[in-house]
């Protein structure tokens, strides 16, 4: 009886998984495939978009992870192709969704790198360098220049960004010892704190 139950539940939950699936909008779909396929066939940026956007809820890694792969096969030709070369205004929105998301999530890997590997937070320009580059690197130059020069001015839109990314990242903003920092990225660190996080997940 035990068993018989615990695979109803088990029934139940696969039923609520799907139903969540099905209700995913095809935009989301269209993010989360143009994710996996600029991140190299990864999944982990598609699962971490579609969690941030609500659709995930109740569901593990491998089932966002599963159905991305599943939406990606079932793709046409066509359409991964409009993901690198979009000819509608739908189809360029989505494409600058995909590259917003994928820079931050770079730029996330990048603090956390700096915190685990160098034992110290990176600064502000430093962050904002690895989200542009990023940009870049996947080829939406023109929106890496525009971003660039908007958040390199300091402005009330650039710090709103920088608190929005952090809280979308979970990012908390925290002292940082100074053991092995120089002088002058400490003053830096200062004058620019607004990124001096630790990842503490």
């Amino acid at each position: 009886m035990d068993r018989l139950r615990k695979e109803l539940r088990a029934l139940q939950q696969k039923q609520r998984r799907l139903q969540q699936r099905d209700q995913l909008s095809k935009k989301d779909r269209c993010v989360a495939v143009g994710l996996y396929v600029l991140d190299k066939y990864n999944a982990r940026a598609a699962a971490e978009y579609l969690a941030q956007r609500g659709r995930t809820a109740g569901c593990s890694l491998q089932d966002a992870a599963y159905w991305v792969e599943s939406w990606f096969l079932a793709a046409s030709e066509e359409d991964l192709a409009t993901l690198s070369y979009p000819v509608t205004s739908t189809q360029k929105r989505c494409q600058s969704s995909v590259h917003r998301f994928l820079a931050e999530f770079h730029a996330v890997q990048f603090v956390r790198e700096c915190n685990f590997q160098k034992g110290h937070a990176p600064t502000y320009a430093e962050v904002v360098e690895a989200y542009v580059q990023s940009l870049r690197d996947m080829g939406s130059g023109e929106l890496a220049v525009s971003l660039a020069e908007s958040l390199d001015k300091k402005t009330r839109w650039a710090r709103r960004w920088a608190q929005n990314w952090r809280q979308r990242w979970q990012l908390p903003v925290r002292s940082l010892k100074t053991h092995g920092v120089s002088y002058e990225d400490l003053t830096a660190k200062a004058s620019l704190h607004l990124f001096c996080v630790a990842v503490s997940r």
